[in-house]
């Protein structure tokens, strides 16, 4: 059984959890809809296809970015379901970990492909790249110095292209901070969620707060850490708000792979 506290004992918790499990059965079998390989993941005309032909030479294409962070999503999801489904021990650390990276790969698909202006949605990939860039030279640079271990060094000119490309990507602009970064992108879920119906009674700034405390507080647990002056998270409650986020992530990206898609 269950080796930890997850609010299950409270009115109802028991049935929204099997609702939530329900959900991610729901977003495998979305999945299995899309294809595997990154690169046909868009279908020719369509306006992720589109998206990906305007952005940026970045150091990671768009369409990887977009595949890892579905796959992040519903393999995160995935393993949870598995650990409650099958009451299998385990710890809230692990679940709040798991949890986390189901919202930070389906947060960021979100972000970038839910907004209805054309215009937006390109200035969101060009965020969404620019993070993703940054932490990838960020390794690179840190591989480049290793002195042991020299076949996990960035081999020939790759650093060098990677480099090349991060920076015309950045272009000599700033980088946004993390905190305002995540604010955004809370804002452009909650509002998204909000407008799909998710729960009539939150507004998009209840929604957003929501996710900002999901996705700050499993830092920690993310991490490692402890973080005893918390208030008692209701895991239950935050999976209830991470299982739609995912699931909208992959009803949008369903609409912007195809030409012809339904919602």
């Amino acid at each position: 059984m269950v080796v930890v506290d997850i609010g299950l004992d409270a009115g109802g918790a028991i049935e929204h959890l099997r609702r939530q499990l329900a959900i991610v059965e729901i977003i495998d079998k979305l999945d299995g809809q899309l294809s595997p390989d990154p690169y046909r993941l868009a279908e020719p005309g369509s306006e992720l296809g589109a998206l990906a032909e305007t952005a940026p030479d970045a150091p990671v294409n768009l369409l990887l970015s977009v595949r890892a962070g579905l796959t992040a999503a519903r393999g995160a999801l995935d393993h949870i379901a598995s650990l409650l489904g099958h009451n299998l021990p385990t710890d809230a650390i692990v679940l709040q970990a798991l949890l986390r990276t189901a919202l930070l790969g389906a947060g960021r698909i979100v972000f970038a492909l839910a907004p209805a202006d054309p215009g937006q949605r390109q200035r969101n990939v060009r965020v969404v790249l620019r993070q993703e860039g940054r932490s990838l030279m960020q390794g690179l640079n840190s591989f480049a110095e290793f002195e042991h271990l020299a076949f996990l060094k960035p081999q020939g000119g790759y650093l060098e292209e990677q480099r090349r490309k991060n920076n015309a990507l950045q272009n000599g602009s700033q980088p946004a901070g993390e905190a305002m970064t995540l604010k955004e992108v809370a804002r452009v879920i909650g509002e998204q969620l909000a407008t799909s119906g998710f729960d009539d009674s939150a507004a998009p700034e209840v929604l957003a707060e929501h996710i900002m405390w999901i996705w700050h507080a499993y830092s920690g647990a993310a991490h490692g850490f402890a973080w005893p002056l918390l208030p008692r998270t209701d895991f239950i409650a935050d999976l209830g708000l991470v299982v739609p986020v995912t699931h909208l992530a992959f009803d949008v990206a369903q609409r912007r792979c195809r030409i012809n898609c339904a919602t």
